[in-house]
């Protein structure tokens, strides 16, 4: 008997461990939807403090997966598409009217109160542009908006911000429907089995 109970302490402090670090894990895990950071609206983009953009063009954002762009990247609720660090990406914008066919412009990526230069691009006769980049490793949660134009620094407006954005996710142990994610699924199992085992009139470890 004595056996039998020290059987059943040692399970369960095992038990309550893995518990605990599942119920930290979920804690201390950033939300993939919130983290802090302030979702902008698909059709809204931060205000610039040069004041030399054009608010909200015409152009809508489009980010694929694939080089045929067929597959579009994820969003969540509020349309932002979610996108891996140092994963290249297929980007579309189109319905651009600023500019005319065949003109050239430029595509900035802006993020951290600054703007990247991607590349420059023709308007296509569609009105619109396709381009590829990476998405650069930032913190968690980075919003990147993305401005098309001729330059930062002309007469206003010389660019324009395009409708969507993107923000970056990092790789997380997470499994939908369960809200502490793999730790936590696990340690939900580990549970079913130590109340099972605990009820059960046979020993856990009996042969």
């Amino acid at each position: 008997m004595a056996l039998k109970n020290k059987r059943k302490l040692i399970f369960l402090s095992i038990l309550i461990v893995v518990l605990s670090i599942g119920i930290a894990f979920a804690l201390i895990k950033p939300n993939p939807e919130g983290g802090g950071v302030s979702a902008t609206s698909p059709t809204n983009a931060p205000s610039n403090s040069r004041s030399q953009g054009g608010g909200v063009g015409d152009g809508i954002l489009y980010v694929y997966t694939d080089a045929h762009r067929t597959m579009e990247a994820p969003t969540n609720p509020a349309e932002i598409y979610l996108v891996l660090y140092g994963r290249l990406y297929y980007f579309r914008i189109t319905g651009i009217t600023e500019y005319g066919k065949g003109e050239k412009i430029h595509i900035w990526a802006h993020y951290q109160d600054s703007d990247h230069l991607i590349g420059d691009y023709i308007v296509g006769s569609d009105r619109t542009i396709d381009f590829d980049w990476t998405i650069p490793t930032l913190p968690y949660n980075t919003e990147i908006t993305y401005k098309y134009g001729k330059n930062l620094t002309g007469p206003n407006p010389s660019w324009h911000f395009a409708k969507r954005t993107t923000q970056g996710v990092g790789l997380t142990l997470v499994i939908p429907q369960a809200p502490f994610g793999v730790l936590g699924a696990t340690s939900a199992v580990v549970a079913a089995y130590g109340i099972k085992a605990l009820t059960s009139k046979k020993r856990p470890f009996h042969k």
